[in-house]
């Protein structure tokens, strides 16, 4: 999963090609060798892959999330102990969980 997003962002950030249809993250798919590439790009299309996002959005929305990436950092049962908006803020959710955080931005995390 983390090959495939880098590779989109890439295509569309680095390169300013699209990744809107289903054909150009197939292409994707396949240039990484991702087995059943195809298979896995028209389940994008099935009422269960979509009911799954419908239900992880309201979810969202109704823990307050109002962009991407939301974060929910919960204890070992599940209790919301902190939300957190926006990559940047990584370090500073490493420092929460008391772990180390190996990303870019390491000079953020004294700033928490």
């Amino acid at each position: 999963m983390e090959d495939v997003a880098r590779a989109l962002w890439h295509r569309f950030y680095a390169y300013g090609k699209p990744i809107f249809t289903k054909s150009q993250v197939a292409e994707v798919l396949r240039d990484l060798h991702v087995k059943n590439s195809e298979e896995l790009v028209m389940m994008s299309d099935s009422a269960e892959v979509k009911n799954i996002l419908r239900e992880n959005t309201d979810e969202a929305i109704g823990n307050g999330c109002f962009g991407a990436p939301w974060m929910h950092i919960t204890d070992g049962h599940g209790k919301v102990l902190q939300t957190v908006f926006g990559s940047d803020r990584l370090p500073q959710v490493a420092d929460f969980l008391a772990e180390p955080f190996k990303g870019p931005m390491r000079e953020k995390k004294q700033n928490a």
